[in-house]
């Protein structure tokens, strides 16, 4: 027992010990880190940097216009999927069909019979207009052809009796100039009251023919007016009959019927299904589909190799790239690189490296590699099943470029 607490004591005493020359080390390695720099030169110059023949990046393989998202209406549920995974789809395609599409469909032609009822009620609206205006343009017409032949009818009378005062004038100034044979009083009498009765007559026609004109000029009136008064109400019973308001309700039953039917936004290759036949739809999207005949690489640049980039774009124009993964092969494909492809924003990686000793924070910056070839035909053909795959890109240096 005496042997045991003596070891403990022993073991205690030691401890501190330990720890100081772990301090020690540890703050000589942090001098040997920091110092160098701050102490004063040997005299000796240090080695330049060997020059680089290459940039190497990680890249994602990907299709040049991105993957698309097929979404649907939140809360409606997949009846029937019309598509299966590597499928190409033309642009507008059914994609899907949604439980909603029958209520959606009857929606529409009931929205669409309301339209064509409402249709042929103004029609017949117009058509009854135009047969009441067509009605009162005769009546019009009938009224000015009455107005001609009656003032035909009473200017001719009026000529007739014109004459017949004339005549019965020019007889009293007769009889009156006869001195040498003179007539009778009663004669002379007589003659002055057929001048007088011819002269009535024809004041009395005068007035006739007046009346008749402004009672014609009334009946013009009274129908024009009444031809405004149809066109107003034909134009308030057109209004009444909502048409406008149909045409949109129409629409818009015929969008929602379209939307019960999911469709191809571009045409592609269906790449995944994520929301399978009687699912409810949520905020996942239903495909995800890309043009996989126009393939890219975007590859992550550190910061550091970029101007190195730019410097070898500046001498040959465009450089070239290959692209290399185990899945694919080593140098599988080759690209290029243009400086109008290379991004202005410099940005934290998301490819890492599976090696520990790899830096797994770095500052990059995105290029993109396109016109994409294969050692072989079936290079590229075999890399449109691997959308999304991370590759290892090397981009050497051009044999143009100033050593």
């Amino acid at each position: 027992m005496l042997a045991r607490r003596s070891e403990r004591r022993g073991s205690a005493r030691w401890l501190p010990i330990g720890l100081a020359l772990l301090a020690g080390a540890a703050l000589g390695g942090l001098g040997v880190y920091y110092l160098p720099p701050y102490l004063p030169s040997s005299g000796r110059e240090v080695p330049p940097t060997p020059e680089r023949d290459r940039v190497v990046a990680f890249g994602r393989l990907q299709p040049a216009g991105s993957i698309i998202s097929v979404f649907g209406q939140p809360g409606d549920r997949i009846e029937r999927l019309q598509v299966a995974i590597d499928q190409k789809v033309d642009a507008e395609a059914p994609i899907a069909d949604l439980t909603s599409h029958k209520d959606r469909e009857l929606e529409e032609k009931l929205a669409k019979k309301q339209l064509e009822e409402a249709t042929a009620l103004q029609t017949a609206i117009q058509d009854g207009g135009k047969a009441k205006m067509a009605e009162i343009d005769a009546e019009i017409t009938q009224l000015k052809s009455n107005r001609e032949h009656d003032l035909k009818v009473q200017d001719a009378n009026i000529a007739i009796l014109l004459v017949k005062k004339e005549h019965a004038e020019n007889e009293q100034k007769r009889l009156a100039s006869l001195t040498r044979f003179p007539v009778s009083a009663q004669e002379t009498d007589q003659a002055a009251a057929l001048a007088k009765e011819a002269e009535k007559q024809l004041e009395a026609a005068r007035a006739m023919r007046r009346k008749a004109v402004a009672g014609y000029d009334q009946s013009e009136k009274v129908a024009e007016a009444k031809k405004k008064t149809a066109e107003l109400e034909i134009e308030q019973a057109r209004v009444r009959v909502p048409v406008k308001s149909l045409e949109q309700t129409h629409a818009l039953a015929q969008r929602r019927l379209d939307l019960a039917t999911i469709k191809a936004p571009v045409g592609g290759t269906v790449l995944r299904i994520v929301t399978r036949a009687g699912e409810t739809i949520g905020t996942q999207p239903i495909i995800q589909m890309a043009d996989l005949e126009h393939l890219v690489v975007v590859a992550e640049v550190v910061q550091q190799d970029v101007p190195l980039l730019y410097q070898w774009l500046g001498t040959a124009g465009r450089v070239k790239a290959i692209i290399s993964s185990p899945v694919l092969g080593d140098d599988a494909l080759e690209g290029t690189v243009k400086e109008a492809n290379i991004t202005r924003v410099i940005a934290r990686n998301n490819l890492f490296s599976l090696s520990p000793r790899e830096d797994s924070d770095r500052r990059i910056v995105e290029v993109r590699i396109d016109d994409l070839k294969g050692k072989t035909p079936d290079d590229l053909k075999n890399a449109e099943h691997y959308a999304g795959l991370e590759v290892d890109v090397k981009i050497p240096k051009p044999q143009s470029a100033p050593q």
